[in-house]
């Protein structure tokens, strides 16, 4: 294994994590995933079948933030529809700690040396 996981941090703390989860990884729409959250003291860790594309994603989610997984040959449009439909659904204010994927996000070009 090798990179390191995508974050996203929320601007906003998620006051009940057990029903954000439940409802996030419920199968239905719009985020269309499915996993079995288990608590782990003040996060939740599981493994997610993105509906879309079939794939799975390990997920870690806390009161402030949210890590992504990807493994080779994932596809990265999963993480940018959950950020899009967590941005509507949750945070609009939500970022990624990585800078050139915040960049992507804002609709920056970055620039290269």
């Amino acid at each position: 294994m090798s990179g390191s996981p995508i974050v996203i941090r929320f601007s906003r703390v998620i006051e009940d994590l057990e029903p954000f989860v439940d409802n996030l990884f419920s199968s239905r729409e719009p985020f269309r995933l499915w996993g079995v959250p288990r608590m782990q003291g003040e996060s939740v860790e599981l493994e997610a079948v993105d509906l879309h594309v079939g794939q799975t994603l390990r997920i870690d989610v806390g009161k402030q933030w949210l890590r992504i997984y990807l493994t080779k040959g994932n596809c990265g449009n999963s993480v940018a529809r959950l950020a899009s439909n967590l941005q509507h659904r949750f945070d609009a204010s939500l970022t990624f700690v990585d800078v050139e994927l915040q960049a992507a996000l804002q609709g920056i070009t970055p620039a290269f040396n």
